[in-house]
């Protein structure tokens, strides 16, 4: 349940009083009419399917809401963490039939075709699986908890890159190695910048970005290792768009994956082990100026 693009919609928390209906698990607000809500399809305690980023997991409802005459459930993802558990509205989820598993096998096939298809027009990035929580936490930090990465990030991405460099240069028979890094930085460089705007930016994000970046200022020696992660998360959709020989892009997979390797192996060093909260940093501004 990890990717980029992936985003849970987070529910605001209840505001108004509750109101106990007849059934377990389900209730009211005092500002619904219960002459227009309509029965609750899913009950508390019921086996479900999910849509998820367009797939579909098993959950179980854990409880549900009427709010504003449309029924909300909290549910469980089965074999998933409890951080994962979240509202989502009634045309999200599907009872547990033997024909709804049906398309949630033949979806996990798609799935599994759309990314062969993917691999034969691009190349093959392993994203090791403490990056891949990584990426997971950044999902959490800006989506659901509201919070931003504090900009400029230090070490930047221009820095972590030169540090890469450095670490390479360090090998044996350094010298090809160089010229290979130091044509993998500049290509990154480059297309990081044009790609942040349009597909490494969540929504809350955009605001923070059109602020820190003014007067043809680079992304690269703003932004830090959790949107350069985004970049190589995303690399499959942007390389079948750019003109790259063959052997060029055989080289450039064994760079990439090397480099997050090398993001792996410093993660508590390069990555932000909490993100900071915009609010706060306003509310502080705003008491130091009265």
């Amino acid at each position: 349940m990890e990717d980029l693009t992936i985003c849970h919609q987070e529910i605001e928390l209840q505001q108004n009083r509750e109101i106990s209906s007849g059934s377990k698990g389900i209730t009211t607000t005092e500002n619904d009419s219960d002459k227009n809500v309509e029965k609750s399809v899913y009950s508390e305690g019921e086996k479900v399917l999910a849509f998820y980023k367009h797939q579909i997991y098993e959950a179980k409802v854990e409880k549900a809401e009427s709010r504003k005459n449309k029924w909300k459930y909290h549910v469980h993802y089965i074999g998933w963490n409890t951080k994962w558990n979240e509202w989502v509205n009634e045309d999200q989820l599907l009872k547990h039939t033997q024909e709804n598993l049906m398309k949630r096998k033949n979806d996990v096939e798609i799935e599994k075709n759309s990314v062969s298809i993917i691999k034969k027009n691009s190349i093959n990035i392993q994203i090791p699986a403490m990056l891949s929580k990584q990426l997971i936490d950044d999902w959490n930090f800006v989506t659901q908890q509201d919070k931003l990465v504090t900009l400029p990030r230090s070490p930047t991405i221009d820095e972590i890159l030169t540090k890469y460099l450095q670490f390479k240069s360090k090998k044996k028979n350094s010298n090809n190695v160089s010229d290979s890094i130091e044509e993998f930085m500049i290509w990154v460089r480059r297309n990081f910048d044009r790609a942040m705007p349009m597909m490494l930016l969540y929504t809350k994000e955009q605001k923070q970005y059109s602020e820190a970046i003014m007067n043809g200022v680079s992304p690269s020696t703003i932004y830090g290792a959790e949107h350069l992660l985004r970049f190589f998360a995303k690399l499959h959709e942007l390389l079948p768009y750019l003109n790259i020989e063959e052997e060029t892009l055989n080289h450039l997979e064994q760079i990439f994956n090397d480099f997050l390797k090398f993001l792996q192996r410093r993660k508590n060093t390069l990555f932000l082990s909490e993100y900071d909260d915009p609010r706060v940093f306003v509310e502080q501004q705003e008491g130091n100026e009265e």
